[in-house]
């Protein structure tokens, strides 16, 4: 429930030494999700949607919402090479995990992306090693290109365009592409 773990452990005190001795568990996955499983601190496995079993002294340690997440902002102090401000309300990011092949389920996701996102992304966890929103993080990191594209033109550039196109839309697709390859390594289209 809300990306967390929800123990129902079975009663009696039977139960309770096979739980102590790491006997197996049932871990059933909604829709849309996809859990992280480790053992001893360390990663064995991704499972998506469905029911898994747990192996034993297995755990679930993360809960990832693998659906389309689509956040905003307004973006304000957004400074051109000619030292100009201008703002953006609002920004809209649209993304989700990464999947590498087409989706056979309603949500497909790609283990590879998913340790990406958890271990290699730095996304789940801030600087202290305190769990955040990742959604937060991702949009922190569009803003941050943003940034580093305005910064490489003159206002006048944006405004007007070049040889005819249409600048506000040549401007958006420099900062998605700049933003789209440094969030794939991350694990996030």
């Amino acid at each position: 429930e809300d990306l967390k773990p929800k123990m129902v452990r079975p009663t009696g005190p039977l139960a309770q030494f096979f739980a102590k001795l790491g006997a197996p568990a049932i871990v059933v996955i909604d829709n849309g999700l996809a859990v992280v499983f480790e053992r001893g601190g360390k990663f064995t496995r991704v499972h998506g949607p469905g029911i898994a079993f747990t192996q034993r002294f297995e755990r679930v340690a993360h809960v990832i919402d693998l659906r389309p997440q689509l956040r905003q902002a307004e973006i304000k102090d957004i400074q051109t090479r000619d030292g100009l401000k201008f703002h953006i309300k609002p920004l809209f990011a649209l993304f989700q995990v990464a999947t590498d092949y087409p989706q056979q389920a309603d949500y497909g996701y790609s283990t590879q992306a998913v340790l990406d996102l958890v271990y290699r992304g730095g996304l789940l966890y801030n600087e202290k090693g305190e769990r955040v929103e990742w959604g937060r993080r991702v949009l922190g990191m569009v803003e941050y290109h943003l940034r580093q594209v305005a910064a490489r033109h003159d206002l006048l550039e944006l405004l007007q365009g070049t040889e005819g196109r249409n600048a506000r839309r040549d401007f958006l697709q420099k900062v998605e592409e700049a933003a789209r390859s440094d969030l794939r390594q991350r694990g996030v289209n």
